[in-house]
């Protein structure tokens, strides 16, 4: 697991960064205000045969789980377990793919959507716990 993660991404022009180990989460109203304003896409999971639509896709969803991740202020190890998830679920098989793009990430959108911040974190951490095994 690396010591640091430094990221840097463009939500609605404006940058957002995980750097080092700065584990302060923003208040909930911070946080769901945040999340909103992602304005995370919903995702069709692509029919599990499009190998190059599940790619793009799974990419995608990737993209989005740390920009929310970002929003919600995630630590560096927790982001680095929830993204080992994420990957995990996306590259494992094309139904296993379609099932997370389908289903799972889409708890995330609905979540980030409404700024229930708290549903965004339960996510992570379920994410987290899914990585970390």
């Amino acid at each position: 697991m690396p010591a640091a993660v430094t990221l840097q991404q463009q939500a609605g022009g404006a940058p957002a960064s995980i750097n080092g180990a700065d584990n302060r989460a923003p208040n909930e109203g911070t946080a769901s205000a945040a999340l909103i304003a992602l304005g995370l896409p919903r995702i069709a999971a692509p029919p599990v045969s499009g190998s190059g639509a599940a790619a793009e896709a799974a990419t995608q969803a990737f993209d989005g789980v740390v920009r929310a991740a970002g929003a919600l202020g995630l630590g560096p190890e927790q982001l680095y377990e929830v993204c080992t998830a994420v990957e995990a679920a996306t590259t494992r098989d094309a139904a296993a793919s379609h099932v997370f793009l389908g289903i799972t990430y889409r708890r995330l959108q609905m979540a980030c959507a409404s700024g229930q911040a708290a549903a965004a974190r339960a996510w992570m951490g379920e994410m987290a716990e899914r990585g970390g095994v």
